[in-house]
């Protein structure tokens, strides 16, 4: 029928909300990071445009493992089999890291002949290149983010992805970014490199959330 149902939609905004303000949280600290790049001139900001565009495609394999764990955990927890839950979720994972791994791997060996599809410039070419072996060896840190995530989401927990995302963001990349740019003034591969502690960061939080396993018995 179409009669409105507030105890459905309070069930729905409880679980939607965290996701919602994640992902606002996540482009404002990407336009932030941005800011920093204007610092070190156009080069540097057309090389790390290059990056992104490169991370978009390596997003890609991370967006279906994240489905995958969300979907499995779910599964077994709406038949009441939470070990099993926490198996596939484990399971997922270690697969989301071997692939993303080895596409990191991948990326790296290409990283110069990807650069110059984009741009054929021996300034930004090299500074691309520098940014894309950086991405290259966060990708399995990435695969806990989106695999981890995935999971806890799964089960109902969306609140645990967003506080992760908050200190992750907030501590490890926009806070050393800003120091590495504005107070220091090192080389932007310094500031690229704040990509390495935010995704260490996000994979020790998911990592001790999920094994907690608090997630096993949450009421959605």
């Amino acid at each position: 029928g179409w009669a409105i149902d507030l105890r459905m939609w309070r069930r729905i905004w409880k679980i939607g909300y965290p996701t919602g303000i994640e992902g606002i949280l996540f482009q404002f600290a990407m336009l932030s990071f941005m800011s920093f790049m204007t610092l070190y001139g156009t080069e540097a900001y057309v090389a790390y445009q290059i990056g992104v565009q490169v991370l978009a495609f390596g997003f890609l394999p991370g967006h279906g493992f994240n489905v995958a764990a969300a979907t499995m955990v779910g599964q077994y927890l709406g038949a009441r089999m939470p070990d099993e839950a926490m198996k596939a979720g484990w399971q997922t994972l270690r697969l989301a890291m071997l692939f993303m791994g080895l596409m990191g791997l991948g990326l790296i060996a290409v990283g110069e002949p990807i650069a110059r599809w984009f741009i054929d410039d021996d300034i930004v070419v090299p500074m691309a290149v520098q940014f894309i072996w950086i991405l290259g060896l966060c990708l399995p840190l990435m695969a806990w983010d989106f695999t981890v995530g995935g999971a806890l989401r799964g089960a109902g927990d969306t609140r645990t992805p967003l506080i992760t995302v908050m200190i992750a963001l907030g501590l490890f990349r926009l806070l050393p970014g800003y120091i590495v740019a504005h107070v220091l003034h090192w080389d932007v591969v310094w500031l690229w490199s704040a990509l390495f502690l935010d995704y260490t960061a996000r994979a020790v939080v998911l990592g001790l959330a999920f094994r907690r396993g608090k997630w096993q018995s949450q009421q959605v």
